[in-house]
């Protein structure tokens, strides 16, 4: 909740503050039009990524075509107008704004709101289902088992549909109704070329029959509806009623009217896995050897600050972290490492203190946005395989905050006189003490984890989310603190 409150604060600051004269410099405006998700945000060019993640899930804009637009906010809706140059609320403020590849970026001087367009089917997903259990008509018992699919679609354009997939049933249906035949006719002491015969229909007639047949309420035809995603969440209103839930990236659960509630396996949507021609799969990576080139293809999850031509960037894939130090890059490229952008990186492999990082790196933009959810590794803490998960982002539940040292200070700067370097802190988890870090460079002074921090009191119990960086042990940069 504080984060969404910070993303809202945030956003009211962008929308109150007023444009700059920062000339746009837009694509033809015929290619604005579509639905957008943000990707980022940046105020007075300091980056949150506490919240950029929760803001992802909170924000959509959709921009249509006969110049109108509209912002989805957890606070609710707002309304503007667009041209070649701006976006102009309802109390006349204008906003310009820059369109390249499918990034939206609108401008103020001090705010930068990034959006990335989304194309087609954002994601589907697949629950299989008792068909018995949806019909309302009584049927015969050696039907009532049998299973199909429902899948639910999320697409761009803010509909979902939630449909019957027909084919799905017909192997249990087959069997059902196989069983039936074989069961009359044995009683009947008849053959199934007589039974046939007698329908004039084959098994496989009777079969589609019945699925034509079938009176699956509100999923006789496919169903249309919107949805939003919020904190994480995602809330579905179909034709019936509302329909909230959650999800996350592979996972979501609905509660249906009429259909109680159904669990889907995710199916299709962004591949986190798939790898362009000559990039290494991270198996391949965490098994080269130091000093070896390598190619990687990895989603941003964060950077360190941009400086003298380089950046350092954590990055991800479906299996693994990725931790590029020093990447040669412009200020300009800069704007385009948001988080959840994929890239190619092109280095050579080193390992330092159990650390592995790529370094002497060069990148390429690549088509796809995607922010990896924390992996909890709590229960991994004290065990060798934690090491596993090292440069992803992650989580640490219900620890205890400990004095860092003998002043019962609960955190310790690493430059106690200016100020201005790491923060340190130490925390427990069933006896055993361990020790974070919050990056200065990943997280400045003016970012929330980094007052956060600064207010913690030894005895508070937290829970922690940051990328697991690796230096002779378990060090993570720590870039939100949450005191339960």
């Amino acid at each position: 909740m504080k984060k969404i409150l910070s993303c809202i604060l945030a956003l009211t600051l962008f929308l109150t503050l007023g444009a700059a004269g920062i000339r746009a410099a837009a694509d033809e405006p015929e290619d604005l039009a579509g639905a957008y998700e943000l990707i980022g945000m940046l105020l007075r060019g300091v980056p949150y990524p506490e919240q950029q993640r929760d803001a992802r899930s909170a924000f959509r804009l959709l921009v249509k075509e006969d110049g109108s637009a509209a912002l989805t906010t957890p606070d609710g809706v707002r309304s503007f107008a667009w041209d070649e140059a701006n976006f102009t609320a309802e109390d006349g403020l204008q906003i310009p704004y820059s369109l390249e590849d499918g990034i939206l970026v609108l401008l103020e001087e001090d705010f930068v709101m990034t959006f990335q367009k989304m194309e087609g089917v954002v994601g589907r997903w697949i629950s299989a289902v008792n068909i018995g259990s949806l019909l309302e008509t009584e049927i015969p018992a050696a039907l009532q088992n049998v299973t199909g699919e429902i899948a639910l679609e999320l697409r761009s354009d803010m509909s979902c549909t939630l449909s019957l997939e027909s084919g799905s049933m017909l192997p249990s249906l087959r069997q059902a109704v196989k069983e039936l035949y074989s069961a009359n006719l044995e009683a009947n002491g008849s053959s199934t070329e007589d039974a046939e015969e007698a329908y004039g229909k084959s098994l496989d007639d009777i079969v589609a029959g019945l699925i034509e047949t079938m009176d699956l309420t509100g999923l006789d035809d496919t169903q249309t509806g919107t949805y939003m995603l919020r904190d994480g969440n995602i809330a579905v209103r179909l034709d019936s009623g509302n329909a909230p839930g959650s999800w996350d990236s592979s996972t979501m659960s609905l509660t249906l009217p009429t259909y109680g509630e159904l669990r889907f396996d995710h199916v299709s949507g962004e591949d986190t896995l798939a790898k362009g021609e000559g990039a290494m799969s991270y198996e391949a990576y965490a098994a080269a050897a130091p000093e070896s080139p390598v190619v990687i293809e990895a989603y941003v999850q964060a950077c360190q600050e941009w400086w003298e031509d380089s950046i350092t960037v954590y990055a991800q894939d479906g299996a693994g972290g990725y931790f590029i130090y020093d990447m040669a890059c412009s200020e300009k490229e800069a704007e385009r490492l948001i988080p959840g952008q994929k890239i190619r990186v092109t280095g050579v492999k080193s390992v330092e203190g159990g650390e592995a990082e790529i370094l002497d790196a060069s990148f390429e933009i690549l088509k796809g946005n995607y922010l990896f959810p924390a992996v909890d590794v709590t229960a991994l803490l004290d065990r060798e395989e934690l090491i596993e998960h090292q440069n992803q982002y992650v989580s640490f539940k219900g620890l205890t905050i400990e004095p860092y040292d003998d002043s019962g200070a609960a955190f310790a700067y690493k430059d106690p006189d200016g100020m201005t370097d790491d923060l340190y802190f130490k925390a427990s988890r069933d006896g055993k003490i361990y020790e974070f870090c919050v990056e200065f460079y990943l997280c400045g002074k003016e970012t929330g984890v980094y007052k956060a921090v600064e207010a913690l009191q030894a005895g508070n119990v937290v829970d922690l989310e940051g990328f697991l960086y690796w230096d002779e042990g378990a060090n993570p940069h720590i870039t939100s603190v949450t005191v339960k």
